[in-house]
């Protein structure tokens, strides 16, 4: 019977034990879910310190006055014999353009000269049988004009023939200098060996073909100032024909719209023709200013656009500025006259940044304001520089990190985190505490009121977090 009554009490006990660590395990987990459910902040302690209530930002420097380069016509480039950041004065070569492209002139002006023949055939006939002497002058204007051109054309001579030429030139004479080095070299002991007679025949040979050379270069030469000279007498029988037409056209009364027209296609043709005649062969574009070459646009082998810009020249004499956006609240912080501070100056550089204007931010003017320095001392532009400018440090108290200051309807606070030891360890809750903000800068604000050193701020949570929440500590919480 006693036997029976032990073992009933050790089945309770048993069971006892198992419903007891049951529930242990339960509250575990059930506390472990739970704490993984709360909110998780960081925290930040409470310090003393300095606050400097600064505005800083970041601007590119630029001059305060540009110069562009422009060219006039479209035109092929040869040369640009400056790079960024060259100093240039007035007057220096900043690009060499191409010669004229003969090409390209031949083929507008046949255009104009069909222009020209379908007009005057319009115009014949528009009046045929009258001023029979102002048709006989445009008949013979046409004919010296089609000789002239005639003879230019059998002149013409292409740059890369010239170019040749030169080269092959400058080869001979090169081929020459040698072998009358060779010959002033010669130390035999007679002047009638067989290699003393070898090497008078080399430059003998060399001569001749510096001579051929030369000829070959010179004829060519002389073909292409025949070529220019007969290109001013097509220029000149144009300027008769287009006379000859013009006291006719004088002479006789317009007698149908279409001669209009086909005169104002003639005049837009001389156009196309005299902006490409403009700057004449080889062109050079010089500097008109003192400065520094910024930009360049233009580059050797391509073609410059009518009314392109292929340079910018700074002129450094009128000074370099930088700007960086602010809030409009920041902006009432500070003057006009204000000196900046520039940062991470390691070189050294005598550079100093006054605030010249204050004015609204072109891309969000709303909000924003642009800070506008005026620079002085070594600066380039492009260069980024770092500014600083407002009040000077003071030191404070209480400090903690901008985002742990919070703003309701009452006022400005923090959340502290309070510690509550329960059996399953330590709680966390969030505690509001009132305070005012004394000073703040772009990381840090200094505060009065009821914080100690002892004291944690919440920065950051997972979640929106309320007074009196239970929170749980990131794992790198201070």
């Amino acid at each position: 019977m006693n036997e029976q009554k032990v073992k009933k009490r050790g089945w309770v006990k048993n069971v006892a034990i198992i419903f007891l660590t049951v529930l242990l395990v339960l509250t575990f987990f059930s506390n472990t879910i739970m704490n993984r459910s709360l909110p998780e902040v960081a925290t930040a302690s409470v310090t003393d310190g300095t606050i400097s209530p600064k505005i800083r930002g970041t601007g590119a420097v630029s001059a305060n006055e540009k110069f562009e380069v422009k060219s006039e016509t479209a035109r092929g480039i040869l040369s640009v014999p400056v790079k960024v950041g060259d100093k240039v004065s007035v007057g220096d070569v900043l690009v060499n353009f191409a010669d004229v492209d003969g090409e390209e002139l031949k083929k507008q002006q046949d255009a104009l000269d069909d222009l020209v023949l379908n007009y005057q055939k319009a115009l014949i006939n528009a009046s045929s049988g009258k001023y029979s002497s102002d048709k006989a002058a445009v008949s013979d204007a046409q004919a010296s004009l089609d000789a002239a051109k005639a003879k230019r054309n059998s002149n013409a001579v292409s740059d890369a023939d010239i170019a040749n030429a030169e080269a092959n030139v400058n080869n001979c004479t090169s081929a020459l200098e040698k072998a009358q080095r060779e010959l002033a070299d010669y130390d035999g002991e007679t002047t009638d060996s067989p290699q003393y007679s070898k090497l008078k025949e080399a430059v003998a040979a060399a001569e001749q073909k510096l001579e051929a050379a030369k000829s070959a270069r010179d004829a060519l030469l002389a073909k292409r100032s025949a070529y220019n000279e007969a290109g001013a007498e097509v220029s000149s029988c144009q300027k008769t024909l287009q006379n000859a037409l013009l006291t006719l056209e004088k002479n006789i009364a317009l007698e149908s719209l279409d001669l209009a027209s086909m005169k104002k296609d003639i005049d837009a043709q001389n156009k196309v023709i005299s902006d490409l005649k403009a700057g004449g062969d080889g062109a050079t574009v010089t500097s008109k200013i003192n400065g520094i070459v910024a930009e360049i646009s233009a580059t050797a082998g391509n073609t410059a656009e009518a009314g392109s810009t292929i340079m910018v020249v700074e002129v450094p004499d009128r000074g370099y500025q930088t700007s960086f956006s602010v809030t409009i609240e920041q902006s009432k912080k500070v003057k006009k006259g204000e000196t900046a501070e520039v940062l991470y100056n390691y070189h050294g550089k005598d550079l100093t940044a006054t605030l010249a204007a204050i004015k609204p931010d072109p891309e969000n003017p709303g909000k924003k304001k642009l800070l506008v320095f005026d620079l002085k001392g070594e600066v380039e532009s492009g260069e980024q520089l770092n500014l600083s400018i407002g009040e000077h440090g003071q030191n404070y108290e209480a400090i903690v990190p901008n985002s742990a200051v919070r703003t309701d309807n009452n006022g400005s606070f923090v959340l502290v985190v309070t510690s509550k030891s329960s059996p399953l360890g330590n709680r966390y809750i969030a505690k509001r505490i009132d305070v005012q903000v004394l000073a703040s800068d772009d990381k840090f604000s200094a505060v009065s009121g009821g914080l100690t050193f002892n004291d944690f701020v919440i920065t950051t949570s997972s979640k929106p977090i309320e007074p009196g929440t239970q929170v749980r500590l990131a794992e790198n919480a201070g």
